[in-house]
Order: structure tokens, then C-alpha cells, then sequence
């Protein structure tokens, strides 16, 4: 394993020798740039007195300025969460913020691209094909619910949508939650037999079980979409070459090249997999998103 990289997964953890690869590779930074860039988001989480986010800022910034001068590239730790998703320590690269230009300082090498693709309404998706919702799919193929939800907010509407899978009440979502509902009534049924049986097989063969846990009316729906979204991931890395980052949702490949043919390979892995997990029809467009761009951020 390069130095500076680590991964942490069972043996048995699909796409294992994918995730050794991207831990191997890391990612290039800008390093005067980046350092610039945590300057200002220091200061305005400050002046914002935003202590969370001021205090995250130290978990990866001078972190992966220190590992970019000295080896070149940021390698971080990758280790598999309980539900099957991802996620990098030292430094925690699925935290950068996507404000004052620091994932911007996220360059690929010298003569490459990154492409980076993610699901449009992953969960959404895998909700409205495991309960065979048709209300939902309907509503999906024709037009954007988390836009909908938000009145025009995406932002807004995706953290009501979501929260509303997962379990909350009307006070955290903003909105009626029992209207939602009654809107899709094959999903409504679905998560209540989730969380009276919460276990489940995935589709990759990972077995989670939850019976007699804490919080298990919120965890049960919101772990088992996002163990499916988890293994549809695994089944892309597997499939494509030169990943360097995986947030949760989305994937980042560094190639040579203008990434055109990349672009277009990772669109079709992408919606491959996740109409595999979710057992939906749906077509490319609106399952993914992908972009060919010289930096992370946008």
C-alpha cells in the first residue's frame, strides 16, 4: 500500500482490491491555492460563529496541505461504515466543504480531467422501486421531487424529501408529512413492514439486521436505502478505472485526456447499477449527472 494510504474492510467487502486502488492513487491538491482557500473559510465560519464547521476545518486542512508537500498526493484512510458506504479518515476528504473554493484546489494530474457523476434522487429512487411505488416512480420519471417538495428550493426539498423517508415528523421536515405519505401509500406500507422485520439482505449479498436496536423506526428506512445506494457504489468502482473519491453519492475518476468517452462509460455504470439495486426502468438521464471538470469543485 502507498505510504499514507490505509484501507480498513472485511474480507468479504465487495469491490475491496477497487477501494485498495483509489485509496493507492489519492488526489492532487493545488497546495497554495487550498491553503488560501482555508484561510477564508476559517474566517467566515468565524465571523459567521459557525464553531462546527470552523472547528471540521481542522480535521483535513493542514492534514492533507502537510501529505501534498511532502508525497505529492492526498492519501487518505478508507474504511466501510456499518450500512456498506464509505468513508475516508485522516483526512475526512468527504468533509471538505463545497464553500470558499477549497474543492476547487482539488486538481487532477497534469495532462487529465476529472469526471465526476452522481445519482440524482438516489434514495427517492431506491424507495419507489423496492416498494414497487407507482405514484412515486410516476413522479420521478416526470419531473424533480426534491424541487417539488422545496416549492422551488432543491436544496430545501431534498433535506424535507430525505428526512421524510428516514422517519421525521412534521416539525424537523417543514412540511406535512402525512400528506406525503398518503401520497405514496405502497411506500408508506413498505417502510412499515421494514421497521416491524428491520433486516434485510442486500443486493450484493450483505446482511444487516437490526431487531432490538435503538432508533431503529429512523435507522431501518435510512439504512437500508443507503445499503443499497452503498452497494450500487461498489458495483461502479468495480467497473471503471481511475477513481480517486467516493462522497457518498458521488464518484470521482481522474483520466487522461478530455474524459469524454469516461464521461459517457461512468453515465452508463452509473445508471446501470443503480436501476440493478433499485429495480426501476428508469432511463440514464434521470438517474445520473456527470460532468467533466478541471477541478472537484465546480
Amino acid at each position: 500500500m502507498t505510504p499514507g494510504a490505509r484501507v480498513d474492510l472485511p474480507p468479504t467487502s465487495p469491490g475491496a482490491d477497487a477501494v485498495h486502488a483509489m485509496a493507492a492513487r489519492g488526489v492532487r491538491l493545488d497546495v497554495p491555492a487550498w491553503c488560501e482557500a482555508g484561510r477564508r473559510a476559517r474566517e467566515a465560519f468565524r465571523a459567521a460563529g459557525d464553531v462546527e464547521r470552523w472547528r471540521s476545518l481542522g480535521a483535513y486542512l493542514d492534514t492533507s496541505a502537510t501529505q501534498a508537500r511532502r508525497t505529492g498526493r492526498v492519501r487518505a484512510a478508507w474504511h466501510e461504515l456499518r450500512c456498506g458506504r464509505l468513508t475516508a479518515t485522516r483526512p475526512p476528504l468527504q468533509s471538505v466543504t463545497k464553500a470558499h473554493g477549497l474543492r476547487q484546489a482539488v486538481i487532477p494530474a497534469d495532462g487529465c480531467v476529472f469526471v465526476v457523476a452522481d445519482w440524482r434522487s438516489a434514495h427517492a429512487w431506491i424507495a419507489a422501486g423496492l416498494s414497487g411505488d407507482v405514484g412515486l416512480i410516476d413522479d420521478l420519471t416526470s419531473g424533480d421531487v426534491y424541487l417539488e417538495a422545496g416549492a422551488g428550493d432543491r436544496k430545501v426539498g431534498k433535506i424535507r424529501v430525505l428526512s421524510t423517508l428516514n422517519g421525521a415528523g412534521d416539525d424537523t421536515v417543514g412540511a406535512d408529512v402525512g400528506a406525503w405519505w398518503a401520497r405514496y401509500p405502497a411506500l408508506d406500507r413498505y417502510v412499515k413492514a421494514t421497521r416491524a422485520e428491520p433486516r434485510w439482505t442486500t443486493p450484493l449479498g450483505r446482511r444487516l439486521d437490526l431487531t432490538g436496536e435503538v432508533d431503529v423506526y429512523t435507522r431501518a428506512p435510512a439504512w437500508l436505502w443507503t445499503s443499497h445506494e452503498a452497494d450500487a457504489m461498489r458495483m461502479v468502482l468495480r467497473s471503471v478505472e481511475g477513481a480517486v473519491l467516493v462522497v457518498h453519492d458521488e464518484i470521482v475518476l481522474e483520466v487522461a485526456g478530455d474524459g469524454l468517452a469516461e464521461a459517457a462509460q461512468l453515465r452508463d455504470r452509473m445508471a446501470w447499477a443503480l436501476r440493478f439495486v433499485a429495480r426501476v426502468g428508469a432511463s440514464d438521464d434521470h438517474l445520473v449527472s456527470v460532468d467533466v471538470r478541471g477541478s472537484w469543485g465546480r
